[in-house]
This record gives C-alpha cells, structure tokens and sequence, in this order.
C-alpha cells in the first residue's frame, strides 16, 4: 500500500484512491501513453529551442539565443526532475 501526499491538503492517502478522503481533492492518473506523449512533445520543445537558440547565436542575435538557451535549460529540469 504504498502512500503519496495530497496535493490539496499534503496529507498522506493511498495511491490507489481517487478522491481524498481528507480534502476531497481528486487524485488524477495518468496512463502510460499519456506520459509518453508529454515526454515526447516535451523533447520536440528542447529540440526546437535548441535549434533557434543555434541559429540566433550564429545569426549573432544573442537576445533570442539567450531566451532559446533558457527554453532548453527549463524543458531539461522539468524532463528530468519527474
């Protein structure tokens, strides 16, 4: 029985609930396929930042370089901080 924390109340409750039974919160889960395709469309985004973030730089328009390079560097934490 393993246990997660509540988003609404951060209490402890049942990773197989639905709803908490403390808040009423409504635990949502994801199937495999739909956290296939977020990764995916999420990996498509780092690759097209980093894409312009290339062709802004060689380009020698360091603004939207910079703001590309930061696209990729927050895609990369939230793709490997889940």
């Amino acid at each position: 029985m393993p246990i997660i924390q509540c988003p609404g109340c951060e209490k402890r409750v049942d990773d197989k609930v639905e709803i908490c039974p403390l808040c009423g919160y409504r635990l949502v889960k994801r199937s495999k396929s739909s956290k296939l395709i977020l990764n995916i469309l999420l990996m498509m985004l780092i690759c097209v930042s980093a894409f312009f973030a290339v062709v802004a730089f060689t380009l020698g328009n360091t603004v939207v370089g910079s703001a590309a390079s930061v696209v990729v560097i927050i895609c990369l934490i939230k793709f490997f901080a889940k």
